[in-house]
């Protein structure tokens, strides 16, 4: 029955009891109706507290309970509703798989009684309250109340609640015949304070984005402008840097209120997933592998955690894809006063792959910077004889004006970037050596070959 419309009011002795109960199915539709069109889901629990204590003796009990069922309705306990206990020692007959626990109020229905004796009923009438009037403390009089009757489902009866609103309360596991809560479980709620699990998911998935994002506060002078050099990886890690500081600073803002919509919270964990995919070899724009998994990161109020913990098994690879990292770093050996080598292995090379030379001195003056392109030659060890017979420069390098992101951090390097176009470097490739030849190498030199994603 639709109660949209307001009731007609008489005066007096000509009120009938229809009257005010249209009034309350009236305001409740109206709340309900309400509920369905704000922008999130309001309905779930606010609060939760179950009484551990029994549950090695086959028993859930709720302490305390504050809920909106998705018709709208407001039930609390204590309050306005009373709840059994949960005996599921004799249902629980398969403790290998998880025991799904619901709460469940029937639905309200117009052409049928809804107050009872029964616990199978909507409501039934509590004991007797006296009440004292507002304005004459004086006069009381008893008054009946109604309370909802919360069952308990599980999901080997579920099937029998078509008349009942659900919400899911418990997932109970069986481990070694003790009985516990699943840690990864989180029933639906509209506030993420209320949810411990939602909670943690949450502050991990945070601080895996900060941790990165500090980590490329130390470097972004390599890629903020400030350098020279600026490519295809410089323009990742600003591209990166700019999405999670935007994610970090929203769920900052969002974590630190008393309030806050777990939807409300997963929309900028989801907007870092796409943005940080565009750098992603293994995760599309929607959080699905790439030619593999077509699992859509969206979320789903009913089961709240798994979306967060989907997103959070999906950052750690996106961050580790986009923060770049040294491929490889294999160092010179002296085989003569101005000679130093090094075999490269195979799978060094590559074609998203920048090379540079990694010069470290004990001289404080640094005096040797200025001319190492001009006195010195880079090659495969087959072509250097030729090269200093004929004169030939060898490898081209240039100074990179600071430290390349993602290679190693070290206080007293400078780094050469290789020209890694050359022929010169095609056959350092193909014979898988360089040498360096070094007129007046200075004492203590030390040079390290570093390859960096792009």
């Amino acid at each position: 029955m639709n109660y949209g419309r307001q009731p007609k009011w008489y005066s007096g002795q000509f009120l009938e009891s229809q009257h005010l109960q249209y009034l309350t199915n009236h305001v409740s539709q109206l709340q309900g109706e309400a509920l369905k069109i704000v922008p999130s889901e309001t309905w779930g629990f606010a609060h939760l507290e179950l009484d551990n204590s029994l549950l090695q003796a086959g028993t859930l009990r709720i302490k305390a309970m504050s809920a909106v069922t998705p018709d709208g309705t407001l039930v609390e306990f204590p309050g306005n509703s009373q709840v059994p206990d949960l005996n599921f020692s004799d249902q629980w007959t398969d403790s290998t798989r998880p025991l799904e626990v619901y709460v469940g109020l029937r639905r309200y229905n117009p052409s049928a009684s809804n107050v009872g004796d029964s616990s199978d009923a909507r409501s039934s009438n509590s004991a007797p309250l006296e009440l004292l009037d507002f304005n004459d403390a004086d006069r009381s009089v008893k008054v009946d109340l109604i309370e909802f009757n919360i069952r308990f489902f599980t999901n080997y009866d579920v099937d029998t609640a078509s008349d009942y609103e659900l919400l899911h309360c418990a997932r109970l596991l069986m481990d070694d015949a003790v009985v516990q809560h699943d840690p990864q479980f989180s029933f639906p709620t509209s506030n993420l304070r209320c949810s411990d699990v939602l909670q943690a998911l949450a502050q991990e998935f945070y601080q895996a984005a900060m941790t990165t994002a500090r980590g490329l506060e130390e470097i972004k002078k390599t890629f903020n402008g400030s350098s020279l050099e600026h490519g295809r990886r410089e323009a990742r890690l600003m591209g990166g840097m700019q999405a999670l500081s935007e994610c970090t600073a929203s769920m900052r803002h969002l974590i630190s209120g008393p309030f806050v919509h777990p939807a409300a919270l997963f929309e900028p964990m989801g907007v870092l997933i796409s943005r940080l995919s565009v750098f992603s070899d293994l995760i599309d724009v929607t959080g699905s592998y790439r030619g593999g998994s077509s699992e859509l990161l969206t979320y789903d109020h009913g089961n709240p955690a798994v979306c967060f913990q989907r997103a959070l098994s999906l950052i750690p690879i996106l961050l580790d894809e986009l923060t770049p990292t040294p491929r490889l770093v294999v160092p010179f050996v002296s085989v003569g006063e101005e000679r130093l080598y090094t075999e490269i292995p195979a799978h060094f090379f590559g074609d998203t792959v920048d090379y540079f030379l990694m010069v470290e001195s004990p001289d404080v003056e640094n005096a040797w910077v200025s001319s190492f392109q001009s006195s010195t030659r880079i090659a495969a060890e087959s072509e250097m004889k030729d090269l200093i017979r004929f004169s030939l420069s060898g490898l081209p390098c240039q100074l990179s004006p600071s430290r390349p992101a993602g290679a190693p951090i070290r206080e007293r390097a400078f780094f050469f970037k290789l020209n890694n176009l050359s022929k010169v470097w095609r056959t350092i490739e193909s014979d898988r050596d360089i040498a360096i030849e070094w007129k007046d190498m200075p004492e203590g030199i030390a040079i390290e070959l570093v390859a960096v994603q792009k």
